[in-house]
């Protein structure tokens, strides 16, 4: 993983209480799946362990993001989620 100033960077395995408590992240990103766990299953974890801060997935294109934020708030009501659309490379 990159060392960027500001920024720590975990898998989905270590998504957990203890993380959250010690880097008190301002913003939380993600890919919008890879092959082991979507954003539905990232948004469940926030949610169970009660974070309320924002949440992003990246992406680069989708034919209507409208549809994953719905589904995303729809499990996960209380996490403030969004996609941002990255430009193509």
């Amino acid at each position: 993983m990159p060392d960027i100033p500001g920024f720590h960077f975990s898998g989905f395995e270590d998504l957990d209480a203890e993380l959250l408590h010690r880097i008190e992240p301002n913003v939380i990103l993600s890919a919008l799946a890879n092959r082991d766990f979507d954003v539905l299953d990232i948004a469940l974890r926030l949610a169970e362990l009660g974070y309320r801060g924002p949440y992003r997935a990246l992406v680069r294109a989708l034919p209507d993001p409208r549809v994953v934020v719905q589904e995303v708030r729809a499990v996960a009501p209380f996490i403030n989620f969004d996609v941002l659309l990255c430009p193509p490379r």
